[in-house]
């Protein structure tokens, strides 16, 4: 709106400037062309006009208006109508968005209520550490429930969506020690969670892709297989959250608190991760591949088989890290917040380790593997 206020102001004064230089080039250098000023006659002789007299500029000016007035009507009836058109999808749209949570919010009352859907929870999280599979749990309960939840989310917007993952969290259906509703492989693309209190809920194999979950409560989550791409996940709580195996590429984990997280195999390539809290958390095997771990705290973290090729270490904290079999090639660790000589890590086989194309070792001081 401002935009379109600016760019009539810009038009309008240009026009007005035109005008002026027309005016004052026909009073002051006679310029007859323009056909604004008095028509010119000679002394002594009266003006007779033979044939037809050439168009000067204020002709053509005149002529442009008169085609340009029912022009201008019709574009604005157009827009007009146009305007109208969009502002009765968008209120269809949102009656049916509405329509679509209402119902689902009923039946799932209903479920609650009269079929006692709270009651059919399982430990999904105790399950899948056990080696069983979460898919083995049959309750037909859950079964309508989850179906219910599942094609809900499938025709919601980002802000709907996000409604029913708190509905949900809010009647304990998601807790991760004993969960109503499997949100496996449930659509919650683009879902609207900034600042949502998730602790401890159950979102296994969930797609959260471009999810935003900034400054969202995760603490101790079970996002174990979930789908985060380039989910915005800045200064969210992710203390001790079961990670592993998640997909986080290209996710914005900016000042994030990962302390204790489980991040083991988890895929963080191109992940922002500048200036997040590591501190203890376990991500060996993870790939993070071009990952800007920039200023974050590193201290005591597992590292081990980690590909932490091209990664942007400027100013990280390494302090008791575990190397043992990670690939630092390429990594620019050139200003860490200590100096290499004093950092320690441990780690195991410091032969297969470089950084920048010198060995890890020249620089590193060393401890077996196991040692603190």
């Amino acid at each position: 709106m401002k935009r379109r206020i600016v760019l009539w102001i810009v038009i309008g004064t240009i026009v007005v400037v035109i005008a002026g230089v027309l005016v004052w080039g026909t009073y002051v250098h006679d310029w007859s062309w323009t056909g604004i000023g008095p028509e010119p006659a000679l002394s002594g002789h009266v003006p007779i006009s033979i044939g037809q007299t050439s168009k000067t500029l204020w002709d053509f000016l005149q002529l442009l208006g008169g085609l340009a007035v029912p022009a201008v009507v019709a574009v604005a009836a157009a827009r007009f109508t146009t305007g109208q058109q969009l502002r009765a999808e968008q209120d269809a749209y949102r009656r049916e968005q509405e329509a679509v949570l209402e119902t689902y919010l009923g039946r799932m009352g209903d479920l609650l209520l009269h079929e006692n859907l709270l009651e059919s929870g399982h430990a999904y999280h105790d399950l899948s550490l056990q080696g069983k599979p979460v898919e083995a749990v049959d309750d037909r309960v859950q079964d309508v429930a989850r179906t219910q939840t599942l094609t809900a989310l499938r025709r919601l917007d980002g802000g709907r969506k996000a409604a029913i993952v708190q509905f949900l969290y809010e009647s304990s259906l998601i807790d991760k020690d004993r969960t109503c509703v499997d949100l496996r492989e449930a659509n919650l693309y683009k879902a609207n969670l900034y600042k949502a209190n998730l602790y401890k809920a159950n979102l296994y194999k969930a797609n959260l892709y471009k999810a935003n979950l900034r400054g969202a409560h995760l603490s101790k989550a079970f996002l174990m297989n979930a789908d985060l791409r380039e989910a915005n996940l800045r200064e969210a709580d992710l203390r001790d959250a079961d990670l592993h195996w998640a997909n986080l590429s290209e996710a914005f984990l900016i000042n994030a608190d990962l302390r204790e997280a489980d991040l083991h195999g988890a895929d963080l390539r191109e992940a922002d991760l500048h200036g997040a809290d590591l501190r203890e958390a376990d991500l060996h095997g993870a790939d993070l591949h071009k990952a800007d771990l920039s200023g974050a705290d590193l201290s005591r973290t597992d590292l081990s088989r980690t590909d932490l090729s091209r990664a942007d270490l400027h100013e990280v904290t390494l302090s008791g890290v575990t190397l043992s079999g990670a690939d630092l090639s390429g990594a620019d660790l050139v200003k860490c917040a200590q100096p290499l000589e004093k950092v320690k890590v441990r780690v195991g086989s410091v032969s297969r380790l470089s950084v920048s194309g010198y060995p890890l070792y020249s620089s590193l001081t060393w401890t077996p593997s196991g040692v603190r």
